[in-house]
């Protein structure tokens, strides 16, 4: 059993108006712990109704010809279930369905903070590209086919990408970071938590699986290192955000939002990534695996400044 964190990051705090912990650490002694049995159903129900209702709306995107480069209707799914599970085992944790939106001013900054990061991230791994001498495919907007609207043109494909992308992070993250990780941090500690909302977000990615699993089939090898290089971007990308968000109480949504927007416009419509290719893969792991660096530094440099165990925080 891990020890519990301290009141910083507990999932099930008191709230104060700036979304901070108002107790301080005098507050750890009043941590609930959602217990290990109904903690293993809660992940249950909601990791099935996922997978379910996920494969669902893939089937009738796959159906419809939309691109999940503009919008993945599969997104539906951990939202609808993160719903669907509060519903069936009647509690939530603390921050649950509370975008941030207003005058919280740490909410706001972290939101801005995270933003900027998902920018930096696709700006390393552009430089990356030219220190490897990879070829930058940017799309080709003009080209783009949306269906059933045809080519509309660059300006309209490239506010369809914007909108819907934003649309498609909105809904995953009201079930990855929004329900699923407040959920592990009932448990687990802040980087145990972060790193398993990563791998399930990860395995999730419909499209990204897809291209990893038929590569893996063409050539098990470069197959199985995409994939690999996928899961390590996407759970450094869990961890910054959860570091960022270590001091909130709410705003859990919004802030990894911000993040996952910025950084899915730009390898959108800027990377090639989702063609399968393994150097631009691992280009935008290793961008990301610094940007995570940087957080576990700050994280457990806090953690000494402040007399805790960042092992446990």
């Amino acid at each position: 059993m891990t020890s519990a964190p301290d009141s910083g990051s507990s999932a099930f705090a008191p709230t104060g108006t700036d979304g901070t912990d108002p107790a301080g650490a005098a507050g750890s002694a009043r941590r609930r712990w959602l217990p290990g049995r109904d903690l293993t159903r809660t992940l249950v129900v909601f990791l099935a109704l996922t997978l379910v209702i996920s494969a669902i709306c893939d089937a009738i995107q796959e159906l419809s010809g939309f691109p999940t480069r503009v919008f993945n209707l599969a997104a539906v799914g951990p939202a609808l279930a993160a719903y669907l599970t509060m519903k069936a085992r009647r509690w939530a944790p603390a921050g649950v369905w509370r975008p941030g939106f207003g005058l919280d001013v740490r909410i706001v900054r972290r939101s801005i903070l995270l933003f900027f990061v998902g920018v930096g991230i696709v700006f390393l791994t552009m430089e990356m590209y030219q220190f490897r001498r990879l070829n930058v495919d940017p799309l080709v907007l003009s080209q783009f086919d949306i269906p059933p609207f045809g080519k509309p043109g660059a300006g309209w494909v490239m506010v369809a990408i914007v909108v819907g992308l934003f649309a498609t992070v909105a809904l995953e993250e009201l079930g990855w970071r929004s329900f699923l990780q407040p959920t592990l941090r009932t448990r687990y500690p802040l980087l145990v938590s972060a790193v398993l909302t990563g791998l399930v977000a990860a395995l999730w990615q419909w499209p990204m699986t897809k291209v990893g699993a038929l590569k893996v089939l063409a050539a098990p090898v470069l197959g199985l290192l995409f994939l690999a290089a996928f899961v390590v971007s996407q759970v450094c990308l869990s961890i910054v955000i959860a570091v960022v968000q270590r001091p909130l109480r709410q705003g859990y949504w919004l802030t990894a939002v911000m993040l996952r927007w910025s950084y899915s416009v730009g390898f959108a419509v800027l990377l090639d990534e989702d063609r399968g290719k393994l150097l631009p893969m691992t280009a935008i792991a290793f961008a990301c695996l610094c940007a995570a660096a940087v957080a576990v530094y700050y994280y457990r440099t806090w953690y000494r400044r402040h007399g805790h165990d960042a092992t446990v925080g």
